[in-house]
């Protein structure tokens, strides 16, 4: 089975930050992937080898001697004794030393990639993006077609995924990914146009906090555009959905995707609609199921 979880979920396994789901999605996915077991493995080697070469680190004998001198006067009777001083404590010791090696270790804008928080609805795509792009790593399911990819979609989300077209401004859908972020199971439809790729991925609004938008009539949706090292991402919600487009490709090309994508929607909804007419003068009157992609359509 192809992987795809990133750094920060195997991390929080590891380090036993994960929530109950999250720990037996992981257990699971390591039953049968040995890329994620090996860097389990190593991940755990990292922290032995850390804490064996940190048990012996003190701070420096006039550490506190030169906090003391910057303190305000009125923190005289709060000062804490020789034997108390939190940088004599363990666990500080470590903490402190830990974060002087990675920053020593790491070169300046990586130190910085490795900082950023990777939790919101800005930052999780992208870095999700990135992390597999970077990878080499293959697709859950690859196909063109939408409708494979969409069953195959079907028994492993708590939501129904929207049927997106095989082609859009030139990208041709290659196939799709399951993921975990942000607390939830998403879908990612991966589209490829030449060397350009670019994901649309597809989640639950529950609990998600938007950013600033601004409505465009065009595509009939409020949008925010924001741009993350190089990496663009536009974000819009339907209904109960969230979706969120993720390329390095320029914005132009971003907006004359999306604007493809919205069309197609709504030719595939007037289609359908259309059909269902036309059982509908036999079979008695009906209504067309909307788009999820596009909100209800009046």
């Amino acid at each position: 089975m192809p992987c795809n979880k990133n750094t920060y979920d195997l991390e929080a396994f590891v380090d036993g930050e994960c929530s109950a789901d999250e720990k037996r999605m992981i257990s699971d996915h390591l039953d049968h992937c040995a890329t994620c077991r090996q860097s389990v493995e190593d991940l755990r080697t990292l922290n032995r080898t850390i804490k064996a070469g940190l048990s012996d680190v003190k701070a420096p004998s006039d550490l506190w001697k030169r906090i003391e001198v910057r303190l305000p006067e009125s923190l005289d009777d709060h000062r804490p004794t020789q034997s108390k001083a939190w940088y004599n404590q363990p666990v500080w010791q470590m903490a402190m030393a830990a974060s002087l090696l990675i920053m020593i270790a790491l070169p300046a804008g990586l130190t910085w990639q490795w900082m950023k928080p990777a939790n919101s609805i800005i930052a999780a795509p992208i870095h999700d993006f990135s992390t597999y792009r970077d990878s080499g790593r293959n697709l859950d399911i690859a196909s063109r077609d939408p409708t494979t990819i969409r069953s195959w979609f079907a028994s492993r989300l708590t939501f129904e995924a929207p049927k997106l077209e095989a082609k859009v401004a030139g990208f041709e859908l290659v196939g799709g990914r399951l993921c975990w972020l942000l607390e939830r199971r998403l879908s990612a439809f991966s589209y490829r146009r030449g060397d350009q790729s670019l994901a649309v991925y597809v989640m639950t609004a529950h609990d998600i906090a938007l950013p600033s938008s601004a409505y465009d009539p065009e595509l009939g949706i409020s949008l925010s555009t924001h741009e993350v090292d190089g990496l663009r991402t536009m974000i819009w919600r339907k209904g109960e959905l969230v979706y969120t487009v993720v390329s390095d490709i320029p914005k132009q090309d971003m907006s004359i995707f999306l604007a493809a994508l919205a069309r197609s929607q709504v030719a595939a909804l007037d289609s359908t609609a259309s059909t269902i007419a036309d059982f509908g003068r036999i079979d008695g009157p009906s209504s067309a199921r909307s788009n999820p992609a596009l909100g209800d359509q009046a």
